[in-house]
């Protein structure tokens, strides 16, 4: 059994900001119409070209195609919109979603890219393995039959060895669109899913273990795919076993079974389509992990991956007395 402990907790609101505070507001109807320019700047306010972006719902990729810093939007509504950046394979830039008001006092929006932790060595680009693993979403089951591509970038994969996942090795961190070319039969085929590909605690850039749940859309308004995710800090490495569970409570209701690391043996528990509360919701996790690894005092570490996906780490180190 799991037993319950007042700490640590997940505050949710506070941890996901405005992330979670809506996808896809509907602009405000109004008669007037205008054009809009997304300008994309460094931190040292140097222009950043390869950064394209989407009004979620409301326009079409767009990007800086004559290199002006620009990215030209036109004939909107007047109103707030959610915008979706999307990165060049291999840019040394991201930029998070965000909401803008678009209206004809503002026109112009200017947007700070961060820069990836990337390798000391000049022109080294961080890379990282990442792993896509296909459930079940009602069972949670793992499905071996499948095969995905990142669209544009790489070969088409599949789990040939029937272990949960299909890898794409040394991906360069950015944003990438995962498109489903095999589907197991009796399910509808997933639909295209743009994921981020990015560092995780203190710039420690593990192998991303993706779960994707196998329906039309990844989860209803409101419900994410979250996957808890055991690592060691030093060794930067992920620390399986089937003995390591773990289960969200909301005050005193269970807001998940408890889950174990036992049937895709990779260091990672997977929650599907959990319910969160945007406006004020903290959660309570309850971790048990096998002989040799305790968990570590530290705050848990929030990696967004995808619209409803995310990484929650949980840092542990070795006990030192093994197992008996």
């Amino acid at each position: 059994m799991i037993t319950r402990t007042p700490r640590p907790h997940l505050s949710i609101a506070i941890l996901l900001g405005l992330l979670l505070t809506g996808w896809g507001i509907s602009p405000l109807q109004a008669s007037d119409r205008v054009d809009a320019r997304i300008w994309t700047e460094s931190e040292t306010g140097e222009p950043v070209y390869d950064i394209c972006y989407t009004l979620v719902e409301f326009s079409n990729l767009g990007c800086d195609e004559n290199l002006d810093g620009a990215v030209f939007f036109q004939d909107l509504a007047p109103g707030r919109y959610y915008i979706e950046p999307t990165m060049k394979p291999g840019s040394e830039y991201y930029v998070e979603p965000f909401y803008a008001v678009i209206d004809e006092y503002n026109t112009d929006i200017i947007v700070t890219a961060a820069r990836y932790q990337v390798a000391q060595q000049q022109d080294v680009i961080q890379v990282t393995d990442v792993h896509l693993i296909t459930r079940d979403p009602k069972t949670g089951e793992s499905l071996t039959d499948v095969c995905y591509e990142l669209v544009g970038y790489s070969n088409i994969g599949c789990d040939r060895n029937a272990d949960g996942h299909v890898t794409f090795a040394d991906i360069p961190l950015g944003q990438y669109t995962i498109r489903q070319t095999t589907t197991p039969a009796g399910y509808p085929k997933m639909d295209d899913y743009i994921v981020m590909i990015m560092g995780g605690p203190d710039g420690y850039v593990a192998p991303v273990n993706l779960v994707l749940a196998q329906s039309k859309t990844q989860a209803p308004q409101d419900r994410y795919n979250m996957s808890v995710v055991f690592w060691e800090r030093g060794n930067e490495s992920l620390i399986s076993g089937s003995l390591n569970c773990a289960q969200l409570w909301r005050g005193d209701i269970a807001v998940t079974n408890i889950g174990c690391d036992e049937d895709v043996v990779d260091g990672q528990i997977d929650f599907m389509g959990v319910e969160f509360d945007a406006n004020d919701d903290t959660f309570v996790l309850d971790i048990e992990l096998g002989c040799g690894f305790v968990q570590v005092d530290t705050p848990f570490q929030l990696l967004w991956v995808g619209e409803h996906s995310f990484l929650l780490f949980v840092e542990v180190a070795p006990t030192g007395t093994g197992c008996h």
